[in-house]
């Protein structure tokens, strides 16, 4: 009798281990898949130099992986001062002291889960580096 307690409760303890490890691995996935849709963007507005020439490009970009409809549902995140209408994301410009500009760009890790509901909201910042205009000189 005294055996098949004990088995019962190392399984109980290895499926509690099972089950924080999918959750660990959850979001480690949410957030590296944040951190890529962040660098893309980046990528980008570097590459296209300014909000208006790249703003096609990265709304395909966020369509096609589905950034918008993370958890089923919008993100909801009000910031004033954001270049774009939409609320899943912002992308901020800065002018820069020396004469250039830079973009901020903050995006959203979203926790969700079914029974709980929306857990946590953690926004991850990046920026772009000093880009020159000279059209505004």
């Amino acid at each position: 009798m005294r055996d098949a307690i004990g088995g019962t409760l190392i399984f109980q303890i290895i499926m509690i281990f099972i089950v924080i490890f999918i959750g660990v691995m959850a979001v480690g996935m949410n957030f590296a898949t944040t951190f890529r849709a962040k660098n893309q963007i980046i990528h980008i507005l570097e590459k296209f130099e300014t909000y208006d020439n790249a703003k096609e490009h990265i709304e395909k970009y966020l369509t096609d992986i589905k950034y918008h409809n993370m958890g089923g549902k919008a993100i909801e995140v009000n910031i004033s001062g954001c270049l774009n209408e939409t609320s899943n994301y912002c992308i901020k410009e800065v002018v820069a002291e020396n004469g250039g500009y830079y973009y901020i760009v903050t995006m959203y890790a979203i926790f969700d889960f079914p029974i709980i509901g929306k857990f946590m909201q953690a926004p991850i910042t990046g920026q772009t580096t000093v880009l020159k205009d000279f059209s505004r000189i």
